[in-house]
């Protein structure tokens, strides 16, 4: 059975509502989720127990928890790849979806408070992705701690990475960066990448590397 995307458990073993019967938990855990019509719902008890082994109690929450750490990145990259096209078709389309991703990111990050105090293992890479933050036109982009100002020339060539790289491929060619001009119909007398930057290299460098004869990606790991 699929899961409902933006719904999230948690149960924090200092805050456990449990009872033990025979040889089991009935425990109680908490739940967020974005509702797609009010929006979000913040953390509640869920009205269904769960009936958890004794022997099991430790690692099912911990299993629990990090199954939801996963579910938020899936969700946060999916919005992420939805934002595109909506910042061409609807501000409403595009405010609605930053406010969500938002709120999907404040999860994770009460998911991660939780793993460090318990001291869990969290094994998470939403912060490399959550880190890259573009405006609509890709001319103004926060980047970690960096905001990092381009040309629009500029910003397509990192649009068509980003665009890639939410896709899950983590490359572009040059031929493939530059075809994306010719189908905005914009001519450019640049026939290098490093002639499209000659005048911003620091910006280049950090947003972008070299992973092979003209093939570029943007400056993060890959997630897949």
């Amino acid at each position: 059975m699929p899961r409902r995307k933006f719904r999230y458990q948690m149960i924090q073993p200092e805050h456990i509502n449990s009872i033990k019967v025979g040889n089991h938990y009935e425990v109680i855990c908490e739940e967020s989720y974005w509702d797609l019509e009010v929006g979000p719902v913040e953390w509640h008890e869920v009205d269904t127990s769960l009936e958890i082994p004794i022997d099991e109690i430790d690692s099912f929450i911990v299993e629990l928890n990090q199954t939801s750490v996963n579910n938020i990145v899936e969700d946060f990259i999916e919005v992420s790849r939805e934002l595109l096209p909506a910042r061409m078709l609807s501000r409403d389309a595009e405010r609605l979806l930053k406010n969500r991703r938002q709120w999907i990111y404040e999860r994770w990050k009460e998911f991660k408070m939780l793993f460090d105090f318990q001291g869990w293992e969290f094994e998470s890479y939403l912060p490399d992705i959550f880190k890259f933050l573009p405006n609509d036109d890709y001319t103004v982009i926060r980047f970690d701690s960096e905001i990092i100002n381009i040309t629009r020339t500029q910003g397509i060539v990192i649009k068509v990475l980003h665009k890639k790289y939410l896709d899950g491929i983590y490359y572009a060619t040059t031929d493939e960066i530059f075809d994306a001009f010719t189908n905005l119909g914009i001519d450019i007398e640049a026939t290098k990448i490093s002639q499209i930057f000659d005048k911003k290299r620091r910006e280049r460098d950090i947003l972008i590397k070299n992973v092979g004869q003209g093939k570029y990606s943007l400056n993060l790991p890959s997630y897949i």
